[in-house]
Parts: C-alpha cells; sequence; structure tokens
C-alpha cells in the first residue's frame, strides 16, 4: 500500500479474542487444566534446558519422572471451592448468560465458555475467587491484568488512563515472566503491549471488536436449511427478511419487528410537570398492600422543595399547630404556587392507593424482589449514588418491595423499598476494600425506618460471595 509508512494504525487487534485466548491461557494453567494448561511437562524440561526455576523441575525418583503442582497452580480442594463459588454466581438479567451451567465441579475443569462468558469471568469473577486461594505475588499481577481489561472495555476512555495502561501492562507481563514458564507466553499475550496504543489513536474497543460482528454470524448461520448449500440458503433468508421488512412498515396497525415493544418495556418517559412522575418504570405482576411512601415523595420532589424550606422557616419563627399551618398552607394556595403542587402537598388530605408488586422493569432493566431463589438471575441488588442523598458515602442494599403510589388524574410513583445494608466506612465490620474489591457485612443494617426510594434512583448491582471474608460478605460489583 502507498500509504503503509504513514498509516498509524497498522492492525486493528479484536479485544474480543485476545482476551479470550488469554483468560484460556491463564485460567486452564491456574486450575492445571489436561490441554489447556502451559505447565506441562515439556515446559518444565525446558526450564531444565536453560537452567533456570530449578523449583519448578521435574522430580525424578529412580527411573520415574514426576511434575509436581506448581506454587501458581491450585491445589485440588481449592480447584474445587474456586468452581463452587462460580457455579453459585448469579447475574443480572441480560448481563451474562448463566456461566453455572458451564462449570464441571466434578471434573475440575470449564466446558462451552463463549468469547462473552470469558469476558465476564475474567473482568468480575476471577479477581474474587483467586484471592485466598493462590500467593499474593501471583494474585496481584492477576488482579492489574482483569483491571486492564476493564479499563480498556470501558465505553469511555481517557487519555491518561490509556497511558497508564500502557505502563502497567508492561508491568503484569514483567511479573508473569517471574511466575509461569517461558511456554505461557503466547502470542495473544505479547499483542496486549498494544492494545492502549490502539485505544489511542481509534478510540473505544467497542466500536472495533468482533461482538457484532459475531451476533451477525449466528444470526446467518440459524438461516441454514440446507448444509448442502449454506450460501443459497443464507441469501433467500435475507431475500425473505427484507421483504418483510418493507411490507412491515406499511402496516401500522399490525405488531412487526419494527413496533414491537422490547422485551423489557418500561413505558417510556413520561412528560409530567413534576419531576417525582416523570419515571419511565413499569411494575407488573399482583398488587399487594404495603406501608405508607407519600411523606418520602414529598421529601424527594425538587419542585416542593422551595415550599418545604419555607414552610420549615416560617414554623422556626412562629409556635407550631395545625391551624398555623393551614394558614401557611392557605397562603401559599392564594400565592402564585402551581396548583399541581398545592394538589399534593396538602396531605394527608391528599387521596391516593398504594400497591405493592414484586417485579419492575426500570430503563430496560429488570428488578425483582426477593422471590428470586429458583431463578438463574439476580436483580434484587441496588446503590444508590452519593449525589443522590446529599452524602459523602455509596448506598448499598437489597429490593424487597416495589411500591406503587397512583394519585388522582392518574398520576403514579414507582418506589423501591430495600433493606439497606451498613456502608460507613467509619464504622468498624461495615466495609472491606482489599485489592480494590469493595466488600459490605449484609448482617449489619441501617436506615431501617428510611427504606424508600425513587426507582429513577437506583443503579443495578451484583452481589457476589466473598469466599476471603466469609459468609456474611459481599463484593460489590
Amino acid at each position: 500500500l502507498p500509504y503503509w509508512s504513514k498509516l498509524k494504525l497498522r492492525h486493528n487487534l479484536d479485544v474480543m479474542h485476545v482476551e479470550k485466548n488469554v483468560f484460556d491461557t491463564l485460567v486452564g494453567t491456574i486450575l492445571d487444566i489436561e490441554g489447556k494448561t502451559k505447565d506441562t511437562i515439556k515446559a518444565r524440561l525446558d526450564l531444565e534446558r536453560m537452567g533456570i526455576r530449578r523449583g519448578l523441575w521435574m522430580n525424578r525418583d529412580s527411573d520415574k519422572a514426576r511434575r509436581d503442582l506448581a506454587f501458581f497452580s491450585m491445589k485440588p480442594n481449592d480447584k474445587k471451592e474456586f468452581l463452587k463459588f462460580v457455579s453459585s454466581v448469579k447475574f443480572p438479567d441480560g448481563y451474562a448468560s448463566n456461566i453455572a451451567r458451564c462449570v464441571n465441579v466434578d471434573g475440575g475443569k470449564f466446558t462451552g465458555l463463549k468469547s462473552h462468558d470469558c469476558h465476564v469471568f475474567m473482568q468480575r469473577l476471577l479477581p474474587v475467587g483467586i484471592r485466598h486461594l493462590l500467593p499474593e505475588d501471583v494474585v496481584k499481577p492477576i488482579m492489574l491484568l482483569s483491571r486492564f481489561f476493564s479499563q480498556l472495555t470501558a465505553k469511555t476512555l481517557r487519555r491518561t488512563d490509556m497511558f497508564q495502561l500502557r505502563h502497567d501492562i508492561v508491568q503484569v507481563l514483567c511479573k508473569f515472566e517471574m511466575i509461569f514458564p517461558p511456554a505461557f507466553f503466547t502470542s495473544m499475550m505479547h499483542v496486549m503491549v498494544h492494545l492502549p496504543e490502539e485505544a489511542l489513536l481509534a478510540g473505544p474497543v467497542n466500536y472495533r471488536w468482533m461482538y457484532p460482528i459475531e451476533r451477525l454470524l449466528g444470526e446467518l448461520k440459524k438461516s441454514v436449511r440446507n448444509r448442502a448449500k449454506p450460501e443459497g440458503s443464507i441469501i433467500e433468508a435475507w431475500v425473505q427478511y427484507e421483504s418483510l421488512t418493507f411490507c412491515g412498515m406499511y402496516l401500522k396497525d399490525v405488531e412487526t419487528a419494527f413496533n414491537r415493544p422490547q422485551r423489557n418495556n418500561d413505558g417510556g418517559m413520561r412528560k409530567e410537570k413534576l419531576s417525582v412522575f416523570a419515571q419511565s418504570a413499569r411494575p407488573f405482576g399482583d398488587p399487594g398492600r404495603g406501608s405508607l411512601a407519600h411523606w418520602f415523595v414529598l421529601n424527594n420532589c425538587d419542585e416542593i422543595m422551595a415550599y418545604l424550606d419555607e414552610h420549615e422557616e416560617m414554623m422556626k419563627r412562629e409556635h407550631p399547630s395545625h391551624l398555623v399551618a393551614q394558614k401557611h398552607v392557605n397562603k401559599l394556595k392564594s400565592s402564585n404556587s402551581p396548583l399541581t403542587v398545592m394538589s399534593y402537598i396538602t396531605w394527608p388530605s391528599a387521596r391516593f392507593a398504594l400497591n405493592c408488586f414484586r417485579v419492575v422493569i426500570l430503563t430496560v432493566l429488570n428488578f425483582w424482589g426477593l422471590h428470586e431463589m429458583t431463578s438463574c438471575v439476580r436483580k434484587t441488588a441496588v446503590s444508590m449514588s452519593r449525589w443522590r442523598r446529599k452524602y459523602n458515602i455509596d448506598f448499598y442494599g437489597k429490593l424487597t418491595n416495589v411500591v406503587q403510589l397512583l394519585y388522582k388524574d392518574r398520576y403514579q410513583v414507582i418506589m423501591f423499598k430495600c433493606r439497606w445494608f451498613d456502608s460507613n466506612p467509619n464504622r468498624p465490620g461495615s466495609v472491606k476494600i482489599d485489592h480494590g474489591l469493595l466488600s459490605v457485612n449484609i448482617n449489619r443494617t441501617w436506615y431501617d425506618d428510611d427504606p424508600y426510594i425513587l426507582a429513577n434512583m437506583a443503579t443495578q448491582i451484583v452481589y457476589l460471595d466473598d469466599p476471603k471474608a466469609g459468609s456474611s460478605w459481599k463484593v460489590v460489583q
């Protein structure tokens, strides 16, 4: 090519396959999986020929040579504990597949892991599961490698972070060279050095990796009916798809692939005058009854805060009584206060209905109550960022109920009733940070008398068992 000498991005390395191959090599070696580990007999003999790493040489007794388990590989009991931890993991709906189906505890290996399973495993499960099962010198570089891929595959990249990753990955490989045998370093291990540089040149990797292409190829493979002529089958299926696409645009009153609601349809954003009513959330299930949550709505409506502050200042100056409060409300009514605000601030005279659900769809995320024990996905873990409640602490909890407040004129407010775990870092025994992983004690709760939040305040997270800290601790992901 005439422009080859000036081309900066000469090879667009596929991060998807690089991450999967690195994962297969790393996990196969630390679990000592036959056929996947790089710590083989030939690798040990190479060390002997080079005269290095005497601790990994073959153990020769009389006429036999034996390959002892290396210090960077898990013992059989530790391997079984690690596989049981992976088989117990549940992720939110749509985040990942059921990785537990790929775990063979008795065989001590994984089967059928897809590329995205390896992607989730590398960034979420591997750092949590190996901390107490491997030596500290082995754990630290693996944690750095997991953090490397997590930052590299983020939706938004910062140039300063990429410069730091370019420095960190070199250190990771240097530490790996002091741990694993030379056979461990395949071409994919060395390719990782170039990934931060390519991210600086080409931007986020989610516009360049193979996931969307692999999904399209998978759909094309499903359309093959005659395996003797796959190309013709794909062409006929594509012509049918194009024809249905063209005709479906003219069928307005018929449900097609273009106007069909999504599986997790939240009902869309509501255009209301008050912020508490403008929620894109859709509860479903059999409504039940619950406790009163109306006061929380009033205290978290941005438009009402000015009136609450004015009311508080007035009550500080005058003796509080029902008559004075009613005069204050009448004063606000005679002013330029919006009618919609006054319709709901006159509680307890305001009329509303309260329903309790166990399932809600919020911004295409599926939240469930605490009845998910038989499900292979977990949807109860929620968090609330510090800026939501004007505190310098992030809140973590479990969703126990979905509350729907119905006001007149079909206004509604969706709220979450949660069991909040104590996340105050100043209290001993509440939270722990180990290798950059945050763990919370689920046996210690707070704000039991203030369990409600608005649905749009919540963020869906994942709680993973913390084998190192104990059964009462969960790692926040």
